[in-house]
């Protein structure tokens, strides 16, 4: 039932405004007129088109300005008075007629009208009034069913028939035996199930043997498309209507008009129920077909739009008693674009036409069929088929001149895209031969034009692909997969140089299956792929000296480990790790860009004098790493690191320096027991760090035993730190005699780690480990505290403030190379109270070879009254040049010159030497390592004073140094 969503009010337009455009649509595209009226108030609310102009009302505003009680039909004024008490809602208003007279132009007609009852959202009661026939059709009532106007439509029946349908279910007699039309029942996909007894009469079938079958096996053929639309649009509107030709028993078609609707609540199995009825005679009904397939005809043959409307419009004109037919084309706008009329017509729209919209395929309006309605007429059914037939027609014309207007669009724009796209498109033929090609294509080949291109690639995997062996690869993976998404390939240019493009191709097929041709597009992706190449180069290449890097270098590594474990080959492999020495000194003094030139022309050297088939790496800094392939064994490896030792030997000029560098190197050769590359470059650094403590500028071949020896080493550095958290150090004094007086001169302080495990553990073991990790500046802070707070207690307790006494304490270069050095050793000298000429520091003879920030530190520590002491002179000659920048007082001849001063005439030469140069300089001579009474007489002899070693004491605790002290001072 139609759905009204507007309250009524007063003014009667209000229908217009809140009634949805559907509503309105649906209500003014009927032909009758139709009038709603509330039920309590007795008054006309709205009217369609039709009833506006049979009452001659320019608009539904002017119904304001009607006396509406006055309007109503006095049988339905009767039949709304005696209800309203009873408030049945208009129940019993449903499905009644009654007569309407009007007046027009002085002269009264009268109308037959069908009241039936509407359900609205604003009114209580509201009445659908719908003009059917002039009272001059219906003056005798039809014989089989009083009920029903003689002449009714197939529609009204078909309402009534739904109606009886929906109050009987099931029914026990399917249709009543007096209906003169064929009546039918059917299953939504078409097939009858139910038939009534006029089918006989009709058709000349029994309703038995029409039952079960589909509507297809006995219609015309070309209908039967339409008979299937028509399914479709009962399902979606409340009945469909169509013309077609159903084939009699005796074998002629007969020319039918069927109105169908969908009826069956929701929720219940829903079926079709159809009402069918014979059109007019045999001959009228041909030479319509006739008129109407030279029109298909026409539009077959692709006459023009406007030819084949004004064909159409002759023939309706025809069919229709003289009435003035025209066609109004309309935009998407519904605006007016074409007006079509044979002959001079008033103008398109006023009240006199009557409009059938032309539909298309997607229910879009294209236009109207306009027919003059001056009369005031009810066309017939016959009538209405026509113009049924004649919209249909002009829809096929109008969208199939659309859908060639459209193709013609469509293939300028392909061709407009193909021509001007800047991607290359092709189509070639399975054997490689271009069937088609832009511009953009034939450029990207280096052509001049597309024919030139095609004229000159006649045999595609040859002629164009740098490798033939990928357009085999193409072809395989189209006929696998039928198409193909960016497919790289290096083709040639027509000057010879090479690209890479990307392809997207398709196979094209025909609806067997057998291959045509193949279609795709093809861009230029060079750029692309150096820029791809240039990112993976990077990633895998040092970008100083391009060398390759640690990434690239374990690739190699795990392939030749690989390949030596599974061939089992005779031939071996083996790494070298390399760290240049003291490379660290060139990039502090002389700057990064110096160190960096340096680097590439070491990089250069080194992978100058390898073979091809090894490979070189640069890990970073200063360390580089070599794997050596398909050698011999170890010795061959051993005299390849001694090549590149000797390489580094030769100096480097860099912009205006000479420079000098030496490499240590570390070799571990392959085995079956490396299965990672990580394993192998691991043993060779430990390999590369031994030769480094053995004098660097060396190689060492990893030994298994060094990876006991750095676990181990390990281990001690970790015991290392929590010893020094747990005061697990102390100190041990070795006595300093005077060997002319014999005299006690003092005690170096030596520190020792009492290790909770491995017992008393001496410096040699230790102290590399702290210089390394960082932990030699608290330990060297715990030595000076220890060694004040003895020095304080030996000045309160046994008063050696006035003696000639000192006790010697070493400082590592690190802790003598912080900034607050001299800050910390004031701290701790105020905490423990000492007389500073008794404090003397040792510091390492490479301290001379260091910045001046050192010199400047040893005159603060020299200002502050300590007394200074270079240890183990003579083990570097470059330090004589700075020895007389120094404030020192003191200098320690090395053991290693002491130990052999009775048979090496060149110790004795050195400590000669040193004596002189001590002497000149002013400064004390203290020689290490004594352990006999000669190397004692040779000292005295050369002028040597002072010494320390086993021959007097080894190390000794605090509580006996102690005694040392208390001993000597009873001698004075």
């Amino acid at each position: 039932m139609l759905q009204i969503s507007a309250n009524l009010q007063d003014n009667t337009n209000v229908w217009e405004h809140h009634w949805t455009q559907s509503e309105l649509k649906a209500l003014n595209l009927a032909r009758s007129p139709i009038w709603i009226v509330d039920a309590d108030k007795r008054q006309i609310c709205w009217g369609n088109d039709a009833a506006l102009k049979l009452w001659n009302i320019p608009s539904i505003s002017s119904l304001k300005n009607c006396d509406f009680a006055s309007k109503l039909p006095a049988q339905l004024r009767s039949k709304l008075r005696s209800r309203s008490k009873s408030r049945q809602k208009g129940r019993g208003l449903s499905d009644t007629f009654v007569n309407w007279t009007f007046e027009r132009e002085q002269k009264h007609f009268s109308l037959r009208c069908h009241c039936s009852r509407m359900s609205t959202t604003s009114i209580e009661r509201a009445i659908l009034v719908q003009g059917t026939s002039p009272i001059s059709e219906i003056n005798s009532p039809n014989k089989t069913n009083p009920d029903l106007p003689k002449n009714q439509t197939a529609s009204n029946s078909l309402g009534h028939l739904v109606e009886f349908r929906q109050e009987s279910e099931p029914p026990q007699d399917p249709f009543p035996p007096s209906i003169p039309e064929l009546v039918s029942r059917h299953a939504p996909d078409g097939k009858i199930l139910a038939v009534s007894a006029a089918c006989k009469q009709l058709l000349g079938y029994e309703p038995e043997e029409l039952v079960g079958l589909s509507p297809h096996t006995f219609i015309h053929p070309r209908d039967i498309a339409l008979l299937k639309a028509s399914y479709q649009k009962i399902a979606a509107q409340p009945t469909a209507t169509m013309t077609y030709q159903m084939r009699h028993k005796a074998g002629h078609y007969l020319p039918m008009e069927t109105i169908g609707q969908m009826v069956g609540n929701a929720g219940k199995s829903q079926e079709i129920l159809a009402i069918s009825r014979p059109l007019g005679d045999g001959g009228e009904i041909a030479n319509l077909l006739s008129q109407q397939n030279q029109i298909l005809e026409a539009i077959a043959t692709d006459r023009d739009l406007e030819e084949i409307l004004r064909l159409l419009l002759q023939v309706v004109e025809s069919q229709l008693a003289g009435r003035a037919i025209a066609i109004v084309l309309l935009d998407d706008r519904g605006k007016p674009i074409l007006e079509i009329a044979n002959r001079e017509q008033g103008k398109c729209g006023t009240p006199r036409w009557r409009s059938t919209p032309i539909f298309d395929s997607c229910n879009a309006i294209l236009g109207l069929l306009l027919v003059d309605d001056s009369s005031f007429r009810i066309l017939s059914p016959e009538e209405e088929h026509i113009l049924r037939s004649s919209t249909h027609l002009a829809a096929i014309a109008i969208e199939r001149q659309g859908t060639a207007k459209e193709l013609e669009r469509a293939e300028a724009q392909y061709r407009s895209i193909f021509e001007n796209s800047p991607v290359g498109i092709f189509q070639t033929s399975p054997e490689g031969h271009y069937l088609n090609a832009n511009l953009a294509l034939a450029q990207i080949y280096g052509h001049d034009s597309p024919g030139d291109l095609m004229m000159a690639l006649t045999d595609v995997a040859h002629q164009l692909y740098v490798d033939p062996q990928r357009r085999r690869q193409f072809i395989q993976l189209l006929q696998e997969k039928n198409t193909i998404v960016n497919f790289e390939s290096r083709v040639y240019r027509r000057d010879g140089s090479t690209i890479w493009i990307s392809e997207n191709t398709r196979a094209v097929r025909d609806n067997n299956g057998v291959l045509l041709y193949y279609e795709g597009t093809v861009q230029e992706i060079t750029a692309r792929r150096q820029a791809e190449e240039r990112l993976r180069h990077l990633a895998l290449h040092d970008d100083l000296t391009q060398l390759p890097n640690r990434s690239f270098f374990l690739k190699y590594l795990e392939a030749a480990i690989a390949s030596h474990n599974s061939d089992n080959a005779a031939l071996s492999y083996a790494v070298l790790f390399i760290d240049l020495d003291r490379f660290k000194d060139i990039n502090d003094s002389l700057g990064h860009r110096i160190g960096d030139e340096l680097l590439k022309a070491v990089a250069k050297r080194l992978r100058g004098c390898l073979a091809s088939r090894h490979a070189i790496a640069r890990f970073g800094g200063d360390e580089f790493a070599v794997l050596l392939q398909a050698i011999a064994g170890v010795d061959e490896a051993i005299e390849t690191a001694e090549n590149l030792l000797a390489q580094l030997d030769d100096p480097f000029q860099i912009n205006a320096h000479e420079l000098f560098i030496r490499g240590s190197i570390g070799i571990v050769t392959g085995n079956p027991d490396y299965t990672h590359p990580e394993s192998l470059l691991r043993d060779a650094d430990i390999a590369m760090y031994r030769a480094k403590q053995h004098g660097k500028g060396r190689y060492k071949l990893f030994d298994p035993q060094m990876q006991i020896q750095t676990h181990q080493n390990l281990q001690l550095e970790n015991d290392l730190r929590r010893g020094l958290d747990r005061e697990e150090f102390g100190l041990y004094y070795q006595p300093i005699m005077n060997l002319s007086s014999g005299k006690l001169q003092g005690f170096e302080a030596l520190v020792r780690w009492n290790h909770p495990q491995r017992g008393l553990v001496l410096p040699d073991e230790f102290i590399p480990l702290a210089e390394e990790n960082g932990a030699i500046e608290q330990l060297g802070q715990f030595i000076l505290a220890i060694a004040c707070r003895q020095l304080h207690q030996w000045q309160e307790n046994i008063g050696i403030a006035d003696r000639d006494f000192q006790l010697n304490v070493n400082l590592s270069p690190r802790q003598l190379d912080r900034a607050d050095f001299c800050e910390q050793l004031a701290q701790i000298c105020a905490k423990y109270p000492i007389a500073c000429q008794h404090l003397k520091l040792e510091i390492t003879e490479s301290c001379l070879l260091e910045t001046d920030a050192l010199s400047d530190r040893c005159r603060q520590l020299k200002a502050d009254g300590m007394s200074l002491c270079i240890d183990d002179f003579g083990m570097g000659y470059s330090s004589l040049s700075r020895l007389h920048e120094f404030p020192i007082d003191t200098i320690k001849i090395d053991r290693s010159f002491v130990k052999d001063l009775q048979t090496d005439s060149h110790s004795l030469a050195i400590v000669k030497t040193i004596v002189t140069l001590a002497r000149g300089l002013g400064m004390d001579l203290v020689a290490e390592g004594v352990e006999n009474l000669a190397q004692i007489d040779i000292l005295k002899s050369l002028g040597c004073e002072l010494a320390q070693g086993y021959f007097f004491s080894p190390p000794i605790p605090a509580e006996i140094a102690t005694q040392w002290v208390e001993k000597n001072l009873q001698k004075v």
